[in-house]
């Protein structure tokens, strides 16, 4: 005859087990689920500009909206970069001021954030995920031309829905 702990420890194993294999079932249903975050952000990739990891916060003397996860910050005549953000934020549309958080002397890529400032609005800062340098008005036109270029929509392989008719 089993002790009463030896129950327990049988017991105990089965109930782990059980939750291990219910922790797989979600975890698997979820990641099938899961929509492709990377879906529309290939206009965000410019291979022709260059990339920096940071800009010195000294000398920003405007910036302008291109869409909801990006924005141009000019540093000087002739000298812009373009903020790429980890996610959207619709309130640059309708703000005039932002407000960077910093590193030391810089604003870099993947730690510092950027905030648009409202008056009776508490906004949550945007992380920039990359800044890349532009030379001169030409690439300012051709970074707006390509991130506000209508997405093409692969073709779907859906099976779409056919309507039953009885006769």
């Amino acid at each position: 005859m089993a002790s009463n702990e030896e129950r327990g420890n049988k017991n105990m194993r089965y109930t782990l087990i059980a939750f291990g294999l219910i922790t797989s079932i979600c975890a698997i249903s979820i990641a099938s689920t899961a929509p492709n975050t990377t879906a529309g952000l290939e206009k965000y990739h410019f291979p022709n500009l260059e990339s920096v990891d940071g800009i010195y916060r000294y000398g920003i003397d405007g910036w302008s909206y291109v869409d909801p996860r990006s924005i141009i910050v000019d540093i000087s005549p002739g000298r812009s970069y373009l903020l790429i953000f980890n996610r959207e934020e619709n309130d640059f549309r309708f703000t005039e001021y932002v407000s960077f958080s910093h590193t030391g002397s810089e604003i870099r890529a993947r730690f510092d954030s950027v905030r648009p400032i409202q008056r009776y609005n508490i906004n949550i800062p945007v992380t920039i995920a990359k800044i890349y340098k532009l030379n001169g008005r030409a690439d300012k036109k051709a970074v707006r031309a390509q991130i506000k270029a209508p997405q093409v929509k692969p073709a779907s392989t859906e099976v779409q829905a056919q309507t039953l008719t009885l006769n």
